[in-house]
């Protein structure tokens, strides 16, 4: 069968277009047994951590684009971040990619290579346990440069706000301090928090800042509990302080102890300060919410919120019930 009259193939040429600074966005996700998905969360897998290979596949896919796709131009690359979230449904991973240029054309295909390439990577890391992944969702989210300027997929960016590692989770913060709560300090760690829950897509219900008073505190985590809030951050008052007894005001409510949060938060914090040993962070069960007591300070909090984060998705998953045997892989 001979070719077509006047087909041909040729790249582009690009010559005649202006250099502009260019950037693309996209995204993927890779839908996992929650077994598996434990595993990938949990650090578990036998060649590393999946998280961090995904994101040097994915860079390499961006800047080896032009090998794999036929007259795609080469292009300097000037920056790629890929981000992997673990979302709170206990099975999905979720890829986004950005990737940065200056030149004649743009990076969109870049972007989705870089995504593919992440995407296939923990698919090639967690094959061993369950071939039957799931992977979809690739998709061009945004691109800015040359003549069309910026231009956003309008279908799916109202959502993209929506999607992050605690997307669906309802979450109060409450900061417990007297000074605070006297109007004679600033409350510098609750809006942290906040930002923090806002930043992984969880849905704030309520900001409050209480004294350091046990009924005050069981008080507020009640009412946290009877709003719907599965996600209970508090701050403040974990310390050896004659005031600090916020972990004792928890545990008569009759929480059921979770000993690692505690555990992880001051092993973390030991990097920081030898100060951590002495903290009494720690976490519990309450009516099916996951209450976590954090320190006081910004710094402690934020590296403890970063710690929590691989495991938090998968708890409060399981706690919704979508447990091993339920969550659908």
């Amino acid at each position: 069968m001979g070719k077509a009259a006047g087909m041909s193939i040729r790249m582009i040429d690009v010559g005649d277009k202006a250099i502009t600074e260019r950037a693309a966005r996209a995204e993927g996700w890779i839908r996992l047994a929650p077994e598996v998905y434990q595993r990938v969360t949990l650090g578990q897998l036998p060649k590393g951590d999946a998280f961090l290979l995904a994101q040097v596949a994915g860079i390499q896919g961006a800047k080896r684009t032009a090998d794999l796709l036929p007259l795609c131009h080469p292009l300097p690359i000037e920056g790629v971040k890929v981000d992997c979230q673990a979302l709170a449904d206990g099975e999905t991973i979720r890829v986004e990619a950005r990737v940065r240029t200056t030149g004649k054309t743009g990076v969109e295909m870049e972007a989705l290579a870089a995504v593919s390439a992440a995407l296939l990577c923990l698919y090639d890391l967690t094959k061993m346990f369950d071939a039957t992944a799931e992977i979809g969702g690739i998709t061009l989210l945004e691109k800015t440069g040359g003549k069309s300027g910026h231009w956003q997929r309008e279908a799916i960016a109202p959502e993209a706000a929506l999607t992050g590692p605690l997307a669906g989770i309802s979450a109060t913060v409450i900061t417990v301090s007297d000074r605070v709560a006297a109007g004679q300090a600033e409350d510098r760690s609750g809006p942290v928090i906040q930002h923090w829950l806002e930043e992984q897509a969880a849905t704030v219900l309520a900001t409050t800042c209480i004294a350091d008073e046990p009924a005050l505190i069981q008080t507020a985590i009640q009412q946290a509990i009877a709003q719907g809030s599965q996600l209970i951050l508090l701050t403040g008052g974990t310390g050896l302080g004659p005031r600090d007894r916020t972990p004792e005001a928890i545990a008569a409510l009759g929480a059921i102890p979770v000993p690692g949060i505690g555990e992880a938060l001051r092993q973390a914090g030991r990097a920081e300060t030898a100060m951590t040993w002495i903290a009494r962070s720690g976490g519990w069960i309450i009516d099916g919410s996951f209450v976590i007591a954090l320190p006081g300070s910004p710094r402690a909090v934020s590296s403890g919120l970063a710690t929590l984060l691989p495991v938090l998705p998968h708890s409060l998953a399981i706690l919704k019930g979508a447990d091993h045997g339920t969550v659908k892989g």
